[in-house]
């Protein structure tokens, strides 16, 4: 079984819709390396394209993956809410309506 303290979501959470890094989320994955957590990072899109983007950020990381495999996680950071991992962080979209779910 593969474990991560948190993971990472690519579209809409490290970057933007248009392929451009969100540097604010970049450095809260930064952030919690350096408080010594395990960090993964996954994307509907695929394990390979997740790869692709993990290498073009400069990221460094313990898992990478495509939403849907096997892996443990106790915090889930994603523009959407994730059914899978509670509890969540979810990231807005500057310029964008977000519904308050609460």
């Amino acid at each position: 079984m593969n474990r991560v303290d948190i993971l990472f979501d690519v579209d809409g959470t490290l970057i933007t819709f248009e392929d451009k890094p969100r540097y604010e989320v970049i450095d809260m994955l930064r952030a919690c390396q350096a408080c010594g957590l395990s960090v993964g990072v996954w994307s509907g899109g695929g394990k390979a394209y997740a790869e692709r983007w993990v290498e073009r950020l400069g990221l460094i990381v313990d898992w990478v993956g495509a939403k849907g495999d096997t892996v443990e996680a106790k915090v889930a950071v994603d523009d959407v809410r994730t059914a899978d991992f509670r509890p969540n962080i979810t990231v807005l979209h500057v310029g964008k309506f977000v519904e308050n779910p609460y």
